[in-house]
């Protein structure tokens, strides 16, 4: 594929979408409000982060968000069982 192929593909897409990765997130970010209404970039810039705030701060209060932080309690808690598993295991040696 091209680069031109992958560009008239993301074209093709009915949202405009980005993917960011840090050592410690990867997002996917999907635009399905339509900010070329406003052309001053830094404004548009600027209402853009304000919305990623507002999601971020709904997203905090919201039980999913809950859910995603569970998973480290799951995860420990497989942890903890295999670790007890394994002492049992070998105390029966």
């Amino acid at each position: 594929m091209t680069l031109e192929d992958e560009f008239v593909d993301e074209l093709d897409l009915e949202y405009p979408e980005i993917e960011i990765e840090t050592d410690d997130l990867k997002l996917i970010i999907t635009l399905k409000k339509d900010y070329s209404k406003e052309e001053n970039i830094k404004l548009r810039k600027k209402e853009f982060f304000n919305d990623l705030e507002s999601f971020i701060e709904e997203f905090r209060e919201t039980p999913e968000s809950n859910d995603l932080m569970l998973y480290y309690d799951l995860e420990n808690f497989e942890k903890s069982l295999k670790e007890n598993n394994s002492k049992d295991n070998n105390m029966n040696l």
